[in-house]
């Protein structure tokens, strides 16, 4: 596949996933009169660096030469890709989002572990799993206070 188009397809991405983010953070509740700093203030600003790198990117890559890029390993990013959409589908659809971070994670960790299959490997997966998903619940849950 082509450098270039590859390139700009995942910063036009990029972009607008920090396009979409900015303008999902302006329903955020304002915060009081004489606080500037409030709710959607960071989201806004890591929205806001999301589109001007990825403008930067795209500008940087239509001057710069072009190459082949070859996908060694394409069944991984397929297998990530898949992950990804079943796990928010399910979320969105099911709800118990730490149950799919646990799930997902666990089956990533497994697949894309170059070592033969083995028990070990699965006790590893999983254990990663559930210390990822801890520290996820931990981070949002208790630290920040953003239920899920």
């Amino acid at each position: 596949m082509s450098y270039k188009r590859l390139s700009i397809i995942s910063l036009v991405i990029f972009g607008l996933i920090g396009a979409y983010a900015y303008f999902e953070a302006l329903s955020f509740p304002s915060p009081a009169t004489g606080i500037v700093v409030g709710s959607g203030y960071y989201p806004k600003l890591l929205s806001l660096i999301m589109v001007i790198t990825s403008i930067i990117g795209i500008i940087t890559t239509v001057k710069g030469e072009d190459r082949h890029i070859e996908f060694p390993n394409m069944k991984y990013f397929i297998a990530v890709f898949i992950s990804i959409i079943l796990m928010v589908a399910g979320w969105q659809l099911i709800g118990g989002f730490l149950v799919w971070v646990f799930i997902v994670t666990a089956v990533l960790i497994f697949i894309l572990d170059p070592k033969e299959y083995s028990i070990r490997k699965i006790y590893t997966s999983v254990l990663l799993s559930l210390i990822l998903t801890t520290f996820v619940y931990v981070v949002f849950n208790k630290i920040l206070r953003i239920g899920f």
